[in-house]
């Protein structure tokens, strides 16, 4: 078997292979994905497939394949693994507003951690049906709502003690939901052809949102107050700064995927995605440049550490960025 690192996006995002990957043995899947030798750095773990990482003060979460998770208590200098409980290969980390830490991933997994991720519990899992989720928010009133493939989707009323099925109003076509992120009170989903719609009551109603790029969406971040920036196929990202309601496209001059992205210290964005493809968006979130990253390997995510330091996951374990050096300049 041979799975190319352009599977990276498409275990996350839930692309055209979704299917074939989900029948294959995640774990076994992991040990036979290439790793970047040149973007490995003494100190990282880099011998895991790792598709999600979260810093809060001085925490910094990684999760990744085979029930991963990570932790560190040093601002990434060093990590010890901690017990998930799931062999399920896990696709995102979330934080609440109180702080609260959450991971969902394949066979409908969802994990809650109450102690800034030193311990977790495991609120949901079912191997029986082919249910991954890409995304999570938390609401301070109790719903907890996770998001996946073809549409799927589960709620909870009681901060997850007890989840039930969902419907994404609009998606008829079960579409893959790859991600879902909270701005304060607003809810952005993002998913498969553009797909993009917001909600300011923890998921009880939303609203379409057209956006200015095609294609699918693989991911969003919240860059602020009111501000968004979505992000997918063929380098495509789009901007708001009114709190979703108006977006434009911002050119990147790349032609892969985009897959994750963090904020940075200076209030720009930095966007990883496959073949180590990574552009920096300005404060304004005007202007994109790129970031030259070491290795061909697929970045899924990244984090910005409380002493600066740029962590970024994929196919290669994890890997210190600089995102200060000189790049491929700015993009047309």
């Amino acid at each position: 078997m041979n799975i190319a690192r352009g599977q990276l996006g498409r275990l996350r995002a839930g692309l055209s292979t979704l299917s074939f990957m989900l029948g294959v043995a995640l774990p076994a899947a992991a040990a036979i994905l290439p790793t970047v030798a040149a973007a490995q750095q003494p100190g990282l773990p880099h011998d895991r497939l790792l598709l999600s990482i979260n810093s809060a003060g001085h925490t910094v979460l990684a999760a990744g394949a085979g029930g991963l998770l990570l932790r560190s208590t040093d601002d990434g200098a060093h990590f010890q693994p901690v017990p998930s409980f799931t062999r399920a290969t896990l696709t995102r980390l979330a934080r609440a507003a109180d702080g609260t830490a959450f991971a969902v991933g394949f066979d409908g997994t969802i994990l809650r951690s109450t102690d800034d991720g030193e311990s977790w519990m495991k609120l949901a899992e079912d191997a029986s049906h082919d249910n991954p989720y890409f995304g999570l928010a938390a609401g301070p009133d109790g719903r907890v709502l996770a998001v996946g493939g073809f549409g799927r989707a589960v709620l909870s009323t009681d901060a997850g003690a007890h989840f039930a099925p969902f419907t994404v109003p609009q998606n008829d076509d079960g579409l893959h939901l790859n991600d879902l992120i909270a701005n304060g009170a607003l809810w952005l989903l993002v998913g498969e052809n553009a797909l993009a719609m917001t909600s300011a009551d923890s998921g009880a109603t939303w609203q379409h949102v057209t956006m200015p790029v095609q294609g699918s969406l693989f991911g969003a971040i919240a860059a602020g107050d009111r501000r968004f920036v979505a992000f997918g196929l063929r380098g495509h990202v789009a901007v708001s700064t009114d709190a979703a309601a108006n977006w434009q496209a911002v050119p990147t001059g790349l032609a892969s995927e985009l897959l994750g992205g963090c904020v940075l210290r200076d209030g720009g964005v930095l966007l990883v995605g496959s073949r180590g493809g990574a552009i920096r968006l300005d404060p304004a979130l005007l202007h994109a440049s790129h970031v030259e990253a070491s290795g061909d390997g697929s970045f899924a995510d990244c984090a910005q550490t409380e002493t600066g330091r740029v962590l970024a996951v994929g196919d290669a374990g994890m890997t210190e960025l600089n995102i200060d050096q000189p790049g491929a300049g700015t993009a047309p």
